[in-house]
């Protein structure tokens, strides 16, 4: 089934000083999980009452809009709401009434909210029985929960938040953990032509209509593993160049192409980033989000073994964070196997950067205020010339508003 993401922004607020009133905060966040039901995610700043976070009645959007359900994920103190309707590029009211927290104090609120269409899918049939999730945290994080069997050969089991973009792209984002799971789990980034929400494993591994997508991703594996194994895990790149392997050139359906310049990643600082120009996608590692090192660069093949023509890879994909745990890679005896999460924080990007590589940067006056547009890297910012600089995640181009007292720089970084 397909699923999107609304990130609901600008949210994290405290809550009034009264006798009854629990110090706990409320930050917001939303998924789309289907025609007209949408799943709106709140997080908590700590654990809260199960009943009370569970009871629909006690939320609202919009004065209107009441949730369907409320389903509390204990492992992660958010609450998932379901609601009929909302709309795009909007903004909203989210209120909060009588949750309560472990001691029995009040948690009630507003929220303003502003919904932004991003998608998530659960990849493949999920053999497992796991069911997956994906949480929105934040304006820009998520939190992706997988009990994938596996992400290579001919079969794909994975959660997926994407983005559905037409022609050039620069998306990066912060690996902060995973769960230890399997050798070979992987959480980064994908590229895609096709999503493969729900699809069966393929009983015939030379059919077109069974097989799965041609994908292309940059991740990182666990340090350690559900057995307590210790893991020299580096940065790593898959790429299934024909769609199901078929008539493919290489022995294996997916494979992944060495890296030079690899490093252990050390985490919460890991950093993926991959661009788009033209039928080149760029792949990148990072500590800060702000110095990238390029680990390799591909173009899909557009000839088989058979040197017949392949179509190439399409302008319109869906690309962004996955996570797959590869539960196969767990042995079935050791009772292991689960839902495992991965921890994506910071994503950011920009859609047509430059196709010559160069960086752009320019600042216009309009009648809404001033607007910066910009090409070729992320968008960044910072208070002044030496604290370190934060991405956005925004796209070109950006309307500013003035803000009183206050002095902002920005600057756009490859």
């Amino acid at each position: 089934m397909k699923k999107a993401v609304l990130l609901l922004l600008a949210c994290l607020m405290a809550l009034t000083n009264s006798a009854q009133q629990s110090e706990i905060t409320v930050q917001a966040a939303g998924l789309l999980t289907g025609p007209n039901v949408y799943e709106v995610t709140l997080n908590f700043s700590a654990p809260v009452d199960l009943q009370s976070a569970s009871t629909p009645e006690n939320y609202s959007i919009g004065g209107t809009n009441l949730p369907v359900s409320a389903f509390y994920l204990n492992s992660s103190t958010s609450v998932v709401l379901t609601l009929n309707h909302l709309s795009i590029d909007q903004s909203y009211t989210l209120t909060v009434t009588n949750v309560m927290d472990l001691a029995g104090a009040t948690i009630s609120t507003n929220l303003s909210i502003f919904t932004r269409l991003i998608g998530w899918v659960p990849i493949g049939s999920q053999e497992q029985g796991f069911t997956p999730q994906a949480v929105s945290v934040g304006t820009n994080g998520f939190d992706l929960y997988s009990g994938g069997f596996q992400m290579f050969d001919i079969y794909d089991e994975a959660t997926f938040v994407y983005e559905e973009i037409t022609g050039n792209f620069d998306r990066a984002v912060r690996i902060s953990r995973q769960d230890p799971s399997s050798d070979f789990a992987r959480a980064g980034l994908m590229v895609r032509e096709s999503l493969d929400a729900g699809k069966p494993r393929p009983s015939n591994p030379n059919s077109l209509e069974e097989a799965f997508s041609r994908y292309l991703d940059v991740h990182v594996n666990p340090s350690i593993t559900a057995e307590g194994n210790a893991r020299t895990d580096l940065y790593e790149i898959s790429v299934r160049e024909f769609t199901g392997g078929i008539n493919r050139i290489e022995i294996n359906a997916t494979v992944n192409p060495p890296i030079t310049n690899n490093i252990t990643p050390v985490y919460p600082d890991v950093w993926v980033r991959m661009t788009r120009l033209g039928d080149q996608f760029t792949l990148y590692r990072g500590t800060n989000g702000v110095d990238w090192v390029r680990i390799g660069s591909f173009s899909f093949r557009t000839n088989d073994i058979n040197n017949d023509p392949v179509q190439p890879f399409p302008q319109t994909v869906y690309a962004g964070p996955f996570y797959s745990p590869e539960n196969g890679n767990i042995p079935a005896a050791s009772g292991l196997r689960n839902l495992f999460k991965a921890e994506f924080r910071d994503y950011s990007g920009t859609n047509n950067p430059s196709n010559s590589g160069e960086i752009s940067l320019s600042l216009a006056k309009t009648s809404n205020g001033l607007e910066l547009t910009w090409s070729g890297g992320i968008l960044q910012t910072s208070t002044n010339l030496t604290s370190p600089w934060s991405n956005l995640s925004v796209t070109s181009p950006l309307t500013l508003t003035a803000q009183s007292n206050e002095v902002r720089f920005y600057r756009v970084s490859q």
